[in-house]
This record gives structure tokens, sequence and C-alpha cells, in this order.
């Protein structure tokens, strides 16, 4: 479900029950789209903001003047762009109350001040780390993880550690380089096809080809890389 919240700055489009990272105890959306009209004369903005390496990031962008309106000047480009990411994604996460023990969580959307800013710390916390590199540890919760899921070990390794599921599935890649994970991609297949549909095992001749398949897959659930809709 397409929601739209009105806020001060303008209005923010997101899917209420769309794909979510965890991001601490904090459920962001993985794509918002924000329209911040500006004053009568202003510039108009519009920003694509998608969640990278368990990370909330602007990748995209736009700044336009309207009819009659004046021209961009430097003023206008003096926005705190970090500030304004790390707020929209709090406004528009939910917050985790309970996980039940199969790992499936409940969560609620709150508008509440001090609830935002809750949401807020766990997601500025996110853009300290983002980047750090896999330790040997890290692989062998991934492996972990992994082999202990039923179903879905790529959603299972994203919502352990708080990323999407590109990011899961190079994790998995990672662990299998590592040799942490003796599967094959055969038998990677077998163990998601209810999850995702039968795929012909013969369409991979690698386990990190078929992660990056998966991985496509995900990316591809629901969401647009235009700026005026969050789904196709």
């Amino acid at each position: 479900m397409e929601m739209q919240l009105e806020t001060e700055w303008g209005f923010l489009r997101f899917h209420l029950d769309g794909e979510r990272v965890k991001i601490g105890h904090t459920l962001v959306p993985e794509l918002i789209m924000a329209d911040l009209p500006g004053g009568e004369s202003e510039p108009s903005f519009k920003m694509k903001i998608k969640v990278i390496d368990g990370s909330p990031q602007c990748t995209k962008l736009t700044i336009k003047t309207k009819e009659g309106g004046r021209g961009i000047q430097n003023k206008d480009l003096k926005i705190s762009l970090d500030q304004l990411v790390k707020k929209f994604a709090a406004m528009t996460a939910t917050q985790i109350t309970h996980t039940s023990s199969k790992g499936s969580q409940a969560s609620v959307f709150s508008l509440n001040p001090a609830d935002i800013s809750a949401k807020a710390a766990d997601i500025g916390a996110s853009r300290v780390g983002s980047r750090r590199k896999l330790t040997r540890n890290d692989l062998e919760r991934v492996a972990a993880i992994y082999k202990s899921s039923e179903f879905g070990p790529v959603k299972a390794v994203a919502d352990a550690f708080g990323k999407n599921r590109r990011t899961a599935a190079r994790y998995i890649a990672a662990a299998r380089d590592a040799g942490l994970l003796g599967e094959s991609s055969t038998s990677a297949i077998e163990k998601d096809k209810f999850n995702d549909g039968w795929v012909p095992t013969e369409s991979f001749d690698t386990p990190a080809e078929y992660e990056a398949w998966r991985a496509e897959q995900y990316a591809k659930d629901g969401y647009s890389d235009t700026p005026e809709s969050p789904t196709s």
C-alpha cells in the first residue's frame, strides 16, 4: 500500500507494507520519494532515498525553478542533505515491538516526536559503520544463519545484519568464497525455490551467479528507478 505523508517541507511517498531494511530496532522503507515544493517563488526539490549497505542515502536530487519564479541561487544549495535523509527515513520507518522465536517481527508506525528521535538515532548510527569490512567472525555468522534458515536465507542474513537483500547476497557470496558454505548453486536453489518459484538450475554456473540473480529479483520487487513514482 503506497502512503503519502505530509510534512512541513512537503510530501513523502513510500510503501508502508513494502520491502523494509532492519536498522537497529527500526524498519526503514527501502525506497522513499520526497517532493519538496518550496515557497511560492522558490525552486522545488525532488529526492530519491534508497537504503544502500544498511544506510539510507540520497541517490537522486532534482532542483527545478517554478514558472515565473526566481532562478536557483547559492542559498538553495546550502541544505543539510544528510540530516534531511535521516529525518525522512525516521518519519517513514516503523519501530520493532516484538521478534518471535522464528524471527518474524511486529512493528508499529508512529509520528510521535520521541519515536521519530529514537528511529533517527538508530539510522544515524548505521551511517557511521555502514561500510565496515566483513571479519572472519562476520562470515562465520553469515554461514551459520544461512545454514539454519529453512527458507529464505538471503532475507534471514539481511535481517540479522540490518542490510538490504542485495548486500546480504554479497555477504553470502563472500562466505562461500571463504569456504564456509559448501552448498552448490543447485542445492541453494532447491533450498529457496518455495519462496522464489522454481528456477532451472542450469541457468547458473556458479553460486555467485545465483546469489546475484536473487539480489536482482529482490531489487525489482515493486520499485521503479523513475523519480515520479515508487512503483512501476
